[in-house]
Formats: C-alpha cells, structure tokens, sequence
C-alpha cells in the first residue's frame, strides 16, 4: 500500500531506492510490488504481455516504416520475410530496461534527470563510447542509477536546486509590482 512521503516536493530521493510517486501534487513512497520470480495471476500475465507487445510495437515500428519505405511503401515478399525474420529476432532477445521515471516529480527532479543524463552521456563520450550504440534503455538506465549516488547528491542535486532558486527569485522580481 502507498503512504505519504515525508519528504517535501523538491527535495532529492534519499540514497535508497524506494520509488515515489505524484497524485494531485502530493508525493507519496510505494513499494514494488514485484520481484524476480513473484508468481504472476492470470490477469498480471496479461498486463505483462499488453505491455511486452506495446513495447515490441513502439521499438520496432521505425524498422517497419523504413523496411516500407526502402520498397516504395508496400513490401515485397522477401522484404516481408526478412522484417519477420528481424522482428523474430528482436522479440527473442528483448528484455524490459530499467529507465529513468517518466513522470517527474518536480522542477528540481527534472532539472537534476537533465544534468544527470548530460554528464552520463559526457562520460560515455570521454570513454570513447557513443551513446547511441547502446542497447536501447541503457542511457536511461544509467541515469538512474546514477541519481541516487553521493556525488550526483553534491552534484547534480545541488546545481539543479540553485538553478531552481534562481529562476523562483527571478520570477518574483518580475512579479514584484504587478500583481
């Protein structure tokens, strides 16, 4: 069951890994509720597999449009058979990723997810890696488990409070006067 979060919107998740959530502005800490190996009912398979085949659908929809695009919009037979063969291949290797939150927080989460995923990505390119031959996900991936670290907490976390202070205090000095 949820609970109310303790913390105050803006405040940087503690170092532990508990997920939070935001209903009507209000923070609120849940629990995962599934585990490796957690034995599914019929209707979690179900939403497991609609969500497997949304992912399959969205990931692999660029391939489709390109593979129609290649043969002036409609596939031949043997482009058809080798997009299947593809997607076959595709659908057997995919796992679900771990990814950043899709629903953030607040102006200081969203700020800190935006610095985090630019000194991740600084890093991959000082590495010499390009990010962009990553498997799908991992950028994400890594970002999360950066933010909750020591260093993006003295890094990231507190640059993206001052920015925010900043901007509060440069909107309310062009408030200042007119309301």
């Amino acid at each position: 069951m949820a609970k109310k979060s303790k913390s105050t919107e803006g405040e940087a998740p503690e170092s532990n890994t508990s997920p939070r959530i935001k209903i009507e502005g209000v923070i609120f800490d849940v629990v995962n509720r599934y585990a490796e190996g957690h034995p599914l009912s019929a209707l979690e398979a179900k939403t497991l597999n609609q969500t497997l085949f949304e992912n399959y659908r969205n990931n692999f929809s660029k391939t489709v449009k390109k593979a129609k695009e290649d043969c002036g919009g409609e596939l031949t037979p043997e482009a058809s058979e080798a997009l299947h063969a593809a997607f076959a291949k595709y659908a057997e290797a995919y796992e679900f990723s771990k990814r950043a939150p899709a629903a953030v927080l607040d102006p200081v989460e969203k700020l800190a997810t935006k610095l985090a995923k630019e000194a991740v990505l600084a890093a991959l390119r000082q590495k010499g890696t390009d990010p962009k031959t990553l498997p799908e996900g991992n950028v994400d991936a890594l970002v999360a488990a950066y933010l909750p670290t020591e260093k993006a907490q003295q890094r990231v976390w507190a640059e993206a409070r001052r920015r925010i202070a900043a901007a509060s205090e440069v909107a309310g000095d062009a408030l200042e006067g007119l309301i």
